[in-house]
């Protein structure tokens, strides 16, 4: 689907970025990304808080634009969007993220343990390569409401 098509379907809609909006998620962000770090989380908390922070990042890149997700498939729109906003190149990190958020959801509301040390940690680091990424996207294509 396309912005067009996610627009129509309701799953995006636009909406005027706030000043100081960005700045704020990037915060939320940062919390997450730290509160990921602290020893002695399990592996699932840690793979949560992980995944809030890249779904973060990816509602940043939508909040860019002017617009935001909503509704049921809000996460998925978003996620998604990561390579219509930043290209093909994104494609990949995107379907990975997208893998995350299915591994998320069977996490929280179906059976809690399946995911293990590795993965955590690999979504952890994903996360932190990610907000890098963003950062600079955001600071190059809009300089001037850039973090």
């Amino acid at each position: 689907m396309s912005f067009n098509d996610w627009l129509t379907e309701g799953l995006l809609r636009e909406h005027p970025l706030r000043a100081g909006e960005l700045e704020a998620l990037l915060s939320a962000v940062d919390r997450d990304l730290a509160d990921a770090a602290v020893p002695g989380l399990s592996a699932d908390a840690q793979f949560g808080l992980a995944y809030e922070a890249a779904l973060g990042l990816a509602t940043m890149l939508l909040r860019s634009r002017a617009l935001r997700a909503g509704g049921e498939g809000h996460h998925l729109a978003t996620i998604q969007a990561i390579s219509e906003i930043m290209g093909a190149g994104e494609r990949k990190r995107a379907d990975y993220f997208d893998h995350c958020r299915r591994k998320r959801h069977v996490s929280v509301y179906e059976r809690a343990g399946q995911i293990s040390r590795a993965e955590s940690e690999e979504l952890l680091l994903e996360a932190r390569v990610f907000r890098t990424i963003v950062l600079g996207h955001l600071r190059e294509e809009h300089p001037t409401i850039a973090p």
